[in-house]
């Protein structure tokens, strides 16, 4: 991996180590936007994929897919109050220069702020369509599942875009459907602030059932019941229900206790039995705070699993200091199912290892092995993934913290249970590339604006097609308003 010695480790974390590599940063820190020049610290080059000169409330989630069926891969993002989803359709003219045209959607439903995000063909008519899990959507009429509803709270639903007929008219805002899944408007508890406190917190999408349509599995802390964290299924019952909303609402059994918060849920065959399994966090839970859900779909029973055509609960972990959000993916390779966590009030990075037999309830728990990433010092770790930057077909780790955005590879003379290496990216928080956001005002220095960065999510997609898997990030700025120089940043691998 001759890149570790063309380009230096930084120090973001408190585990990033130099072993001989040369950190040369000549030339490359400097106050200038890394989105006017493209140039940052590793080996990608920098992008802003919606419009320059548009404001916003700043993006907060963001998903591939290819919306025109033209072949390329496109973007759709979704932001707070005035931008809430856009689609971001790419294209290649004569001269090969890559660009996006930039589509806001039309819409009837308020979007004050999103939780989660995901694409897929929900209504299986070949074309894709939009989901987006809503924090607050100021709807009456906000319901409970299965307890009496409160007197107040967030009203939150999942709104679906659905994709139309033809292809050439995905850049038409009124093109797009918008469609409210109907069992999905629920009371939430909390403020919403961000992404991840209050009412729905995060949304995956897999086929759970196994009838071949691709449903919804939602993070819900509820106002319902004096307060309840739940993880729900939404479940797609067809062309027919798609279109009209009527979706099925599920809660998933659970014995154990959950603490005050439920923050994040993923999808992952654990137990290699064929069908999606669910894992959730629930940060102050006194045991069990990373813990899967077994799906009975295809319910086999071994010497660690009863069969009863009913969800189990089992452990994966639990980090004393918290656990909040997280990924999957194999990420030693064995063929299992692994789990990326990431411990805010930790400041940590840590990923558990699957185990050949996981267990649930009432067979005795087994806990899994569990490796540190990184920990940090003083930055607080925001959003992590899972993926292949350097195509040696293991995943790395991505992350931001504080406006970093940085990725971890294990030691060129190590494994993944051993330490793994920081590269850093950009820091457009405190740091090497800027004391604080630029400015859209020329004659306003960026030292001069108090604020920082927000970088809620980040993805892994082959962008341009190469062959080398690139980053989308979510950019939420917070100098000055915090409404002038957000971004969404596609991050080019030149590798």
């Amino acid at each position: 991996m001759t890149w570790r010695k063309r380009y230096g480790t930084a120090g973001i974390a408190a585990t990033a180590l130099l072993f001989g590599c040369t950190a040369d940063f000549t030339g490359l820190v400097t106050t200038t936007d890394f989105l006017e020049t493209g140039r940052t610290l590793s080996f990608f080059e920098a992008f802003q994929v919606d419009p320059q000169s548009e404001d916003s409330a700043g993006p907060q989630f963001v998903a591939a897919a290819d919306l025109n069926n033209d072949g390329l891969t496109d973007l759709v993002s979704a932001w707070n109050q005035s931008q809430p989803v856009q689609v971001h359709i790419q294209q290649r003219p004569v001269t090969g220069t890559i660009r996006f045209e930039t589509t806001t959607l039309a819409g009837s439903v308020p979007v004050v702020s999103v939780a989660g995000l995901a694409v897929d063909d929900f209504d299986q008519d070949g074309h894709t369509d939009i989901a987006v899990l809503v924090k607050e959507s100021l709807t009456e009429g906000a319901a409970c599942l299965d307890s009496e509803q409160p007197d107040a709270g967030l009203s939150g639903m999942i709104l679906l875009y659905l994709g139309p007929d033809d292809p050439t008219e995905v850049n038409q805002p009124l093109s797009w459907i918008e469609t409210p899944v109907g069992s999905s408007l629920l009371q939430g508890a909390g403020t919403g602030e961000t992404p991840e406190t209050g009412g729905f917190t995060a949304m995956a999408a897999g086929d759970m059932d196994e009838d071949g349509d691709t449903d919804l599995v939602v993070a819900w802390n509820s106002a319902c019941g004096g307060g309840t964290t739940d993880v729900v299924i939404f479940t797609n019952g067809g062309a027919g229900a798609v279109r009209d909303g009527s979706w099925t609402g599920t809660l998933l059994p659970d014995p154990f206790p959950q603490g005050s918060a439920i923050k994040d849920v993923a999808l992952g065959d654990l137990d290699g039995d064929g069908d999606l399994d669910v894992v959730a966090t629930f940060p102050d839970a006194p045991t069990m705070n990373v813990r899967w859900y077994r799906n009975p779909t295809v319910d086999v029973p071994d010497e660690v699993h009863v069969s009863d055509l009913g969800w189990a609960v089992g452990t994966v972990a639990q980090i004393p200091t918290g656990a909040d959000v997280l990924d999957t993916g194999d990420i030693d390779g064995d063929g299992r199912v692994d789990v990326l966590v990431r411990s805010t009030n930790g400041k940590l990075i840590q990923w558990m290892r699957g185990p050949e037999q996981p267990t649930t309830d009432p067979i005795r728990q087994i806990p899994w092995q569990v490796y540190t990433v990184s920990e940090f010092t003083d930055r607080t770790p925001d959003a992590i993934r899972l993926g292949d930057l350097d195509g040696d077909g293991f995943p790395e780790v991505i992350a931001s913290a504080a406006g970093a955005l940085l990725w971890f590879a294990p030691q060129p003379t190590a494994t993944v249970f051993d330490q793994w290496e920081e590269v850093l990216i950009v820091d457009d928080g405190t740091g090497a590339q800027g004391e604080a956001p630029a400015t859209t005002d020329p004659n306003v220095q960026p030292e001069e604006v108090v604020g920082a960065t927000l970088i809620n999510n980040v993805i892994v997609a082959d962008l341009d097609g190469d062959g080398s898997n690139d980053i989308v990030a979510t950019l939420d700025r917070a100098g000055l308003s915090g409404l002038t120089n957000d971004a969404l940043a596609w991050f080019r691998n030149l590798q």
